[in-house]
């Protein structure tokens, strides 16, 4: 083998291996931005979880306020109706008295 063919294969296989270990270093490269992307999405999901919870939380604990408040109001219009019917009764009780009076006065009385 001549010197000059040498000289061209070794310098093929010098430009050979650095541009192998340029492919190399994107291939790392580009592994630990894929490895970086992976932990800032789990975070990231982690984050939106808690939250999640978080929201989910507040939205049962409101709800069961607002049932609560519900179950008073209910009762508060239940207590209402019932005093209303006890008034009304209260009422047409005093105007049968009134109206019983009213008769006893008007008719003479008996021996």
């Amino acid at each position: 083998m001549k010197d000059q063919e040498r000289e061209h294969l070794l310098q093929q296989v010098q430009d050979l291996e650095r541009a192998n270990r340029g492919w190399k270093l994107l291939a790392a490269g580009l592994a630990i931005a894929l490895a970086l992307m992976l932990l800032l999405g789990a975070a990231a999901g982690f984050v939106l979880q808690g939250k999640f919870m978080v929201g989910r939380d507040e939205l049962l604990m409101e709800r069961e306020r607002a049932l609560k408040a519900e179950e008073v109001a209910r009762m508060q219009a239940e207590k209402a109706h019932k005093a209303l019917r006890q008034a009304e009764e209260q009422q047409r009780l005093a105007e049968e008295r009134a109206k019983g009076a009213q008769d006893r006065a008007g008719q003479p009385k008996q021996p």
